[in-house]
C-alpha cells in the first residue's frame, strides 16, 4: 500500500480527473489559462492548476485540455521498488487516440473505462494507448535500463516510475512563464505534487539503492530528470543547489565545459547534478515518515543539447557511475 501521502495524492489526482471526464465536454471555459500579463486564474479543480496557470497562451503554445491528462507513468505505491524515478518537464504532443470521450477501441478513455475508470489502475497496468506506449513508455523504459543497468541489475518486473510537471498536453511546448512559476503557491504545488511524490518513489528504487551502497551512513535518495530547461531555470527556484562542479573531473568521463554542464563522452551529451535536503521540501503539514526528515536528495538532470529533448542519453553509464561515487 503506498504512504498516507501518497494515498493521498493518488486519490487527489483522480478526483481531479474525474473533474475533467465530467465537466470539459459541458463547460470547457473553466479549464481556460488567464493569458498574460493578467494575474493567473485557473479553476482549482482542473490537474495541477497552479503549475499549468503558468503555460498561459496565446502568448506561448496553448496547453490542451481537450486531451486526456497524463500526470504519471507507472505505479506510485511507493512499496513497490522501481528501478529508476524520472521527472520530465515539458508535455508531449497528443493524438486522437488521446481525446476526450474517444470510442477508438485504442484510446486511453476506453482504456481508462476499462481500468474502472481509474487512472492509477490504468497506469499501475503501463495499458495507455499504442502511440503513448510505443513512441513513450517503451523507448523512455529502455533509456532508463540501458542507462542504470551496468550499475544494477534490472529485472523484468522492476519498472521506472515517470512523472510529469504539466500533466497536460501542447503542440509545441517552449516553457513556463517564470513569473508565474515563482509564486510561492506555484512552487508549494510543485514541490508538494512533484517532487515528494517522486522523492517518496525514488526511495525504494535500484538507483538510490545502489547509491547509499557506495558510501557508508545512506541517508541519500537519488533520482533523474530529463530536459535543460528544467534545471537551468526552474530547481533552483524550487531551492536546489548546482553541485555540478563539486564532481571531480575525470576525463573523458566528467569534463565540466564553461556554462557548468558535464559533457558526457560526446559533446551532445549533457549531465548536470543538483542537490537538496529534505528539511527544505517537507514541512509539519505534510503526512510523511520521520525516516524521510534530513535525508540528502539528488537529482541528476540528463539530455541532448540537440533536438532530441525528451530523450534519455544512453551510453552514459560511466558517468552516471562516477558523479554517484562522488556527489
Amino acid at each position: 500500500m503506498p504512504t498516507p501521502y501518497l494515498n493521498t495524492w493518488i486519490r487527489d489526482i483522480e478526483d481531479k480527473i474525474d473533474f475533467w471526464v465530467n465537466n470539459y465536454p459541458i463547460t470547457p471555459h473553466l479549464f481556460s489559462i488567464t493569458p498574460l500579463p493578467v494575474a493567473p486564474v485557473i479553476h482549482p479543480h482542473v490537474l495541477s492548476h497552479r503549475i499549468t496557470s503558468c503555460c498561459p497562451s496565446p502568448q506561448m503554445p496553448p496547453i490542451s485540455f481537450s486531451h486526456f491528462p497524463e500526470p504519471y507513468y507507472g505505479d506510485p505505491d511507493d512499496s513497490i521498488m522501481k528501478s529508476a524515478v524520472v521527472l520530465f518537464y515539458n508535455p508531449g504532443g497528443f493524438s486522437n487516440a488521446q481525446s476526450h470521450g474517444s470510442a477508438l477501441p485504442d484510446s486511453i478513455h476506453q482504456k481508462y473505462l476499462a481500468h474502472g475508470s481509474s487512472y492509477y489502475h490504468l497506469s499501475a497496468a503501463f495499458n495507455f494507448c499504442f502511440g503513448t506506449v510505443n513512441g513513450f513508455i517503451t523507448p523512455k523504459t529502455n533509456q532508463v535500463n540501458t542507462l542504470i543497468g551496468c550499475l544494477v541489475t534490472v529485472s523484468e518486473n522492476v519498472r521506472p516510475l515517470f512523472i510529469d510537471i504539466i500533466p497536460w498536453h501542447s503542440t509545441k511546448f517552449i516553457g513556463l512563464n517564470n513569473v508565474r512559476f515563482t509564486l510561492p503557491d506555484t512552487t508549494s504545488d510543485v514541490r508538494k505534487k512533484v517532487l515528494l511524490p517522486a522523492i517518496l518513489n525514488a526511495e525504494n528504487s535500484l538507483l538510490t539503492r545502489y547509491l547509499n551502497s557506495l558510501q557508508s551512513g545512506g541517508g541519500k535518495t537519488v533520482l533523474l530528470s530529463v530536459g535543460a530547461k528544467y534545471s537551468r531555470h526552474f530547481l533552483p527556484k524550487l531551492g536546489f543547489q548546482d553541485v555540478t562542479r563539486l564532481i571531480p573531473d575525470n576525463p573523458p568521463v566528467s569534463v565540466v565545459n564553461d556554462i557548468g554542464d558535464i559533457v558526457a563522452f560526446l559533446p551532445y551529451k549533457k549531465v548536470k547534478v543538483w542537490k537538496i535536503n529534505t528539511s527544505d521540501i517537507v514541512d509539519s503539514t505534510d503526512e510523511v515518515d520521520t525516516s524521510l526528515l534530513n535525508r540528502e536528495i539528488i537529482i541528476i538532470n540528463v539530455w541532448y543539447s540537440t533536438g532530441r529533448t525528451m530523450n534519455i542519453p544512453i551510453d552514459i553509464c560511466p558517468t552516471i557511475q562516477h558523479i554517484l561515487t562522488h556527489v
